[in-house]
C-alpha cells in the first residue's frame, strides 16, 4: 500500500485553494526557500495518519477562516493484492457503498481515500465515497462501517514523523518508539518470546532465591507489632519486556565508546536512517516516512550518500517517503522520485511553483535554493558532463515520449550517451540552449521544438539571433512531414496513433482539450481526415503513465520516422 496524493484544504499556510500534492513512487523530496510552508505539508499529513497529532483551531486555521471554516486532509492510497489489504478493500468499499449508495467505489479500483476533518476540537475520519467525496458517515449503519474500515486501515498503516531538529534520542522517546516496538515483535516474534520467558524467568529468581529470607526476617517483628499482618510480598520492579525495549540507549563505538550524545549529529543521522531501513525492511504493515530536512549538519558528500539510503529506503514496495529539504544533494535523480517546489504567495498562502521527475532536468526548480540563477545549471551541468550529446526538448512529457517509443521500437541505442534536458517551454528551450552551448562548447547540442507559434518564435532566436544551424541543430516534431506549412501545429502528441489519443480523451474527459483541427490533405498519405487536439496542460501531465500502459509499436510509426531525422541529426 503507497500513499500516492496527499490534498489539503484550510491548515495553516495551505489555503485559497486546495493543495495537491502528486508523489511519486520513489522518494519525494519538497524544496523551497524558509518559511514556505514545507513543514506545514509534513505537519498535515500527520493530522491526517496520527490520530494524537493535536489540532488547535486558533493556531492551524487560515487566518481569513470563518467558524464554519473545516480544515480537510484527503491521503489517497494505492493498495496491493495481500489478504490484509483484500480484507481492507471490501471493508472500505462497504463503508463507500453505506455513504453514496452506489454499487461501485473507488476502493474497487484498488484505491482508498482516506479524509480526516478537523473543526474546533471535533475530528471526524471517513473514506471517500465515489459520487459523495464530501459525505460524512451519519447514521449509525454508517458510522460502524466507517468504524471497521477505519481500524483496518490503522492495523495496516503506519506513520513516522521525523520533525526538524529532531534528536535520535528525543525521537525514540516519542510515538517513534512505539512504532519500533511493534515491529521487532513482529519480526523477531521467537526471539521476543524467548525474551519474555527469560524475563519471567529472572523475575522468579530475584523474589523465590534474593528476597524470599528478606520477607521472613520482616514478616515476625512486623507481626508482633500487628498481629494480623502474616505475610509480606516483595515484589521486584522489573520493567516489562515492552518498556524495556522503549528505554533502550543506544551505545556507539569508534576509538571511544560512548552515549548518541557524544557522538557528531552525521552519525546520530546515520543511526536514525538505519533503524528507518530496518522498520521498511521487516515491518509487516505499509509505512509512510515524513522527514524533515534530513541533511542537516552533514557536509555535501555525506548528503549525497544520505540520498543513497533514502532511495533505497523509498524503493521498498509498502514505504512512501516524503521528505523536505534546503539542500540541491538530497533530492533523487531516480525516474520514480520527484521534486516538488513550493512558494509562498502574496497572500500568504503557500502553492506549489512546479514539479518534475527525478530524472529530468531541475534547474528552474532548483532556483529556489540560491541566490545565482546560475549556481543550479552549473550542478546540472556537472552532473551530466560525460554525455556525447545533449538534447533540449520543450518539456519533461517529451523526454518520456522519446524513451518509451524508442523502447517500442527497438531504438533505445538511439539514445545512448544523450543527455536529454527538459525546459519549461520553448522560451526557457532557447535560455538552456545558450547556456549548455558556452559551457559545453565540445559536446554536440540538438534542439527539438513543436512546430507552433512559440516554437516558431524560438527557433527563429535560436537561428537568426544566436546562429544555431537549422534542421540540422534545431529540428521541428514536423520534421516527418514531406511537406511543411506554415499554418499547421505538430506537437509530439501527434506523433502518436490519433485513434489512441482519442481513447485517452475519452478515458480522462472532454476537460482534457481545449479545440482541436482537422488535417489538410496536402499534408500527404497518411494524414486524411487527421485530427489536432489541444490537450490542457493537466491532460499531458498524465498522458506519458497512461501512453506506457496502453501504447503499443504500432501506435508509434510516425514516430520511427522522425527518429530517423533525429538519427541524422546526431550522427
Amino acid at each position: 500500500m503507497k500513499l500516492q496524493r496527499l490534498q489539503v484544504t484550510n491548515y495553516r499556510s495551505l489555503f485559497e485553494e486546495q493543495f495537491d500534492l502528486p508523489l511519486g513512487g520513489g522518494m519525494n523530496s519538497i524544496i523551497g526557500p524558509n518559511n514556505c510552508g514545507k513543514s506545514n505539508v509534513l505537519r498535515a499529513l500527520a493530522l491526517a495518519l496520527d490520530p494524537s497529532f493535536p489540532f488547535d483551531r486558533g493556531v492551524d486555521m487560515p487566518p481569513s477562516s470563518g467558524p464554519n471554516t473545516r480544515t480537510r486532509v484527503v491521503c489517497s492510497f494505492r493498495l496491493g493484492d495481500s489478504f490484509p489489504e483484500r480484507t481492507l478493500r471490501g471493508r472500505v468499499s462497504a463503508a463507500e457503498r453505506a455513504l453514496s449508495g452506489y454499487s461501485t467505489s473507488f476502493a474497487d479500483e484498488g484505491m482508498i481515500r482516506f479524509a480526516v476533518s478537523c473543526s474546533g476540537t471535533r475530528r471526524t475520519e471517513f473514506f471517500q465515497a465515489k459520487g459523495a467525496i464530501f459525505r460524512q458517515p451519519k447514521t449509525d449503519e454508517q458510522r460502524e462501517t466507517t468504524r471497521r474500515a477505519v481500524a483496518q486501515f490503522r492495523s495496516l498503516c503506519r506513520f513516522v514523523y521525523v520533525e526538524s531538529g529532531d534528536s535520535l534520542e528525543r525521537l525514540l522517546r516519542g510515538r517513534f518508539r512505539e512504532v519500533l516496538r511493534t515491529v521487532l515483535e513482529e519480526h523477531q516474534r521467537q526471539q521476543y518470546e524467548r525474551a519474555a520467558v527469560a524475563r519471567t524467568s529472572y523475575m522468579g529468581a530475584l523474589r523465590d532465591e534474593l528476597l524470599r529470607g528478606l520477607e521472613t526476617e520482616i514478616v515476625s517483628p512486623l507481626a508482633q507489632l500487628v498481629p494480623e499482618l502474616t505475610v509480606v510480598d516483595l515484589e521486584p520492579r522489573v520493567s516489562s519486556l515492552e518498556q524495556s525495549l522503549l528505554d533502550v540507549d543506544v551505545q556507539l563505538e569508534d576509538s571511544v565508546k560512548g552515549g548518541l550524545a557524544s557522538k557528531g549529529t552525521g552519525v546520530r543521522g546515520g543511526v536514525l536512517v538505519g533503524i528507518l531501513r530496518y522498520l521498511a525492511e521487516h515491518g509487516l504493515r505499509s509505512v509512510v516516512f515524513a522527514v524533515e530536512e534530513p541533511e542537516s549538519f552533514l557536509h555535501p558528500a555525506a548528503q549525497e550518500v544520505l540520498r543513497g539510503d533514502l532511495e533505497n529506503l523509498a524503493g521498498q514496495s509498502a514505504v512512501t517517503l516524503i521528505v523536505t529539504t534546503h539542500s540541491p544533494f538530497i533530492p533523487s535523480r531516480r525516474g520514480d522520485s520527484r521534486l516538488f517546489a513550493l512558494t509562498k504567495r502574496v497572500s500568504g498562502s503557500t502553492g506549489l511553483s512546479g514539479w518534475v521527475p527525478g530524472d529530468s532536468d531541475r534547474t528552474s526548480l532548483l532556483l529556489s535554493l540560491f541566490r545565482s540563477a546560475a549556481q543550479p545549471d552549473l550542478l546540472e551541468r556537472a552532473a551530466r558532463s560525460d554525455a556525447r550529446a545533449v538534447l533540449i526538448v520543450e518539456g519533461w512529457t517529451d523526454s518520456k515520449y522519446l524513451v518509451l517509443v524508442c523502447g517500442l521500437l527497438g531504438r533505445s541505442a538511439l539514445l545512448e550517451g544523450v543527455q536529454i534536458v527538459d525546459a519549461h517551454g520553448a522560451r526557457d528551450a532557447v535560455r538552456k540552449a545558450i547556456v549548455f552551448r558556452d559551457e559545453l562548447p565540445n559536446v554536440p547540442l540538438k534542439v527539438i521544438l513543436d512546430d507552433d507559434s512559440d516554437g516558431h518564435r524560438a527557433y527563429e532566436k535560436l537561428t537568426g539571433t544566436f546562429n544555431f544551424q537549422g534542421t540540422r541543430e534545431v529540428l521541428y516534431y514536423s520534421a516527418i512531414l514531406q511537406n511543411r506549412l506554415s499554418d499547421q501545429v505538430v506537437e509530439a502528441e501527434d506523433l502518436f496513433d490519433t485513434q489512441l489519443i482519442e481513447t485517452f480523451i475519452e478515458v480522462v474527459g472532454p476537460s482534457s482539450w481545449t479545440a482541436q483541427s482537422k488535417r489538410k490533405a496536402t499534408w500527404g498519405p497518411g494524414w486524411e481526415n487527421e485530427v489536432h487536439y489541444d490537450l490542457t496542460e493537466e491532460a499531458k501531465s498524465r498522458l506519458p503513465e497512461w501512453l506506457s500502459e496502453h501504447c503499443t509499436a504500432a501506435d508509434v510509426h510516425r514516430w520511427d520516422v522522425f527518429l530517423d531525422a533525429l538519427e541524422r541529426v546526431l550522427s
